[in-house]
C-alpha cells in the first residue's frame, strides 16, 4: 500500500485533523474538569474508528466476535453503574424531607450493593473475554453466548426480588 491510496489519505487526513483539534480541545476540557466527559468521548469515538477500520479490511466478524460475547454484561454493567452514581447526585440535589446527609447515606447503601453486583459480573464478563471471546468459536456461537448471558442477566434483574404470589 502506498500512501497515495485514498483510504490512507482520508486516514491520514483525519489524523492530522485529530491532532489539531484535540490538543486544545483536550485542554479546555481538563481545565473546565470535563475530563470524564472527553474520556468518555475519546473511548467511544474509538471504538468506531476501530469499527470502521476492521470494516475496511474485512476483519469486522473477527472484532464483533470478541466483542459480542462479553459486550452484553459489560455494558449493563456501565449503565448500573450510572445508575448507581445518579443516584448519590440525586440524594444530594433532591434530599426529600430528611437530611442530606441521610439521603446521601441512603443512597451510597444502595448504590454499594449495586456495585457489589456489578463486581460479580464483571468477574463474569471477565471470564467469558478471557476464554470465549478469543476463541476459535464461529461468530454464531459468541453471539449465542452474549444471548444466553443477556437474557440470564435481564431475567435475573426483572425477577430476582419479587415476591411469590401465594395460592389462597
Amino acid at each position: 500500500m502506498s500512501l497515495a491510496e485514498p483510504f490512507l489519505m482520508r486516514a491520514l487526513l483525519a489524523g492530522v485533523a485529530m491532532a489539531v483539534l484535540c490538543g486544545p480541545l483536550g485542554c479546555l476540557l481538563v481545565w473546565r474538569r470535563m475530563a470524564y466527559f472527553g474520556d468518555t468521548l475519546a473511548h467511544s469515538a474509538l471504538l468506531g474508528v476501530v469499527a470502521g477500520a476492521a470494516q475496511a479490511y474485512g476483519f469486522s466478524g473477527n472484532l464483533w466476535g470478541f466483542v459480542a460475547a462479553h459486550g452484553v454484561i459489560e455494558l449493563s454493567v456501565i449503565i448500573i453503574a450510572g445508575g448507581a452514581g445518579l443516584q448519590l447526585g440525586w440524594a444530594v440535589a433532591r434530599p426529600g424531607l430528611i437530611s442530606r446527609r441521610a439521603a446521601l447515606m441512603l443512597a451510597a447503601r444502595r448504590a454499594v450493593r449495586l456495585l457489589l453486583g456489578c463486581a460479580l459480573l464483571l468477574i463474569i464478563a471477565g471470564a467469558i473475554e478471557g476464554f470465549i471471546s478469543p476463541s476459535d468459536l464461529s461468530l454464531v456461537l459468541k453471539c449465542a453466548v452474549a444471548l444466553l448471558s443477556g437474557t440470564a442477566l435481564y431475567t435475573y434483574l426483572l425477577l430476582a426480588g419479587r415476591e411469590r404470589k401465594r395460592k389462597s
